[in-house]
């Protein structure tokens, strides 16, 4: 029988901005079954020893704001967990990870460092790592376009200083990461963590009764350098074909964007950070039965290739969309037992309250700093 735990108040730390991702009314509406006094943003003075602070680390999470909150929570004993949704640079080996461990070591304060010293150093780093991922991706399956690596890898290298910066100066009990290869990389760097994906919200979208799927193709997402080849690429391909690709780049949210899905016969997922494999974007699609066609990366996560979605290196991608385009059964079969598996198996309620559970219970250590 599943615990309930009544008596322990979660409070998901609520950051407001264009880059939420996952609400924090939505999260805390989710655990709420296991957790009835979950809420978003708890003020500090109702938080005690054995509750659980949760801070979803998304956009530009590591705050002024977020570090006076987890200091407080430390000092009640509440017990504070990051959820890891932004990418994290890809696990390397040899002089590649000695250099990612140098600049982690180095970002250790809270404070940001702002000298030209500083931005000289980062930028190094950057340059650095740009060229030894460029030269440890030749000859694999991943696009060649990873040329353009500094730019890709910047962001990444930020959300990993400010995890180290928060872990190592112990304002963190616990760490959980959405993708595989986050904690892969974090334990190359003695960060422990636990995988907990982003599971299904009614919020990512539902069918829409009688609407017709008048588009072929659609791209749904900022338009990156290594994103726009790949777009021109299939774009002209399916124009071959007599298809068409449908582009939206920015301000589709909500039931817009359900709207849109449910018009759609096939989601096309090309990777911002083609190490990883982020499946928000894939739920949302999946709730709303468009089919997904994605590109490979390193670990798909829960779903399996032809049943849930299809999956192929980019150069092949132009090739699968015809096909399941002309292939209507097929992609009916593959949509109604992803979204059956996704509102029934995959539920965010049900990964992140499990997640939670032995955290918020006193007669299970976690692995954190407690």
């Amino acid at each position: 029988m599943m615990d309930t735990f009544r008596s322990v108040r979660v409070s998901v730390l609520s950051l407001k901005g264009p880059s939420e991702i996952l609400p924090a009314e939505q999260v805390a509406g989710a655990l709420s079954a296991r957790f009835p006094l979950a809420g978003a943003s708890i003020a500090a003075d109702e938080l005690s020893a054995g509750d659980v602070l949760l801070l979803i680390g998304t956009g530009r999470w590591a705050s002024p704001e977020v570090v006076r909150e987890l200091r407080e929570a430390g000092i009640r004993g509440v017990k504070r967990v990051l959820w890891q949704l932004e990418p994290l640079p890809p696990p390397v080996d040899g002089f590649r990870r000695r250099i990612i461990r140098t600049d982690l070591r180095n970002a250790q304060g809270l404070q940001e460092r702002r000298s030209l010293f500083s931005r000289a150093h980062k930028s190094a780093i950057a340059s650095a790592l740009a060229t030894a991922l460029t030269v440890s991706m030749r000859g694999a399956p991943i696009d060649p376009s990873l040329r353009r690596a500094r730019k890709i890898m910047s962001y990444p290298l930020k959300q990993a200083r400010d995890v180290a910066r928060f872990w190592r100066n112990g304002l963190l009990d616990h760490i959980l990461v959405s993708v595989p290869s986050r904690k892969t990389f974090l334990a190359q760097h003695d960060i422990p963590s636990e995988v907990v994906p982003v599971g299904y919200l009614p919020d990512f979208g539902s069918i829409v009764p009688g609407t017709a799927r008048d588009i072929d193709v659609l791209f749904l997402g900022q338009i990156s350098e290594r994103r726009r080849d790949l777009l021109a690429s299939l774009c002209a391909h399916l124009q071959h074909h007599g298809r068409k690709l449908h582009v939206v780049d920015r301000n589709c949210y909500g039931e817009e964007r359900t709207r849109l899905l449910n018009r759609t016969k096939i989601i096309l997922n090309l990777h911002k950070f083609p190490w990883e494999f982020p499946i928000i974007r894939l739920l949302m699609a999946m709730s709303c039965k468009a089919l997904v066609v994605s590109e490979s990366a390193s670990d798909p996560g829960p779903f399996c290739e032809d049943l849930h979605l299809i999956v192929r290196d980019a150069p092949a991608l132009g090739e699968a969309l015809v096909r399941y385009l002309a292939q209507d059964d097929e992609r009916s079969r593959i949509v109604d037992e992803a979204h059956r598996f996704i509102t029934e198996s995959f539920t965010l309620a049900s990964l992140l309250s499990g997640a939670l559970a032995p955290i918020a219970s006193p007669s299970i250590s976690g692995l954190g700093n407690e």
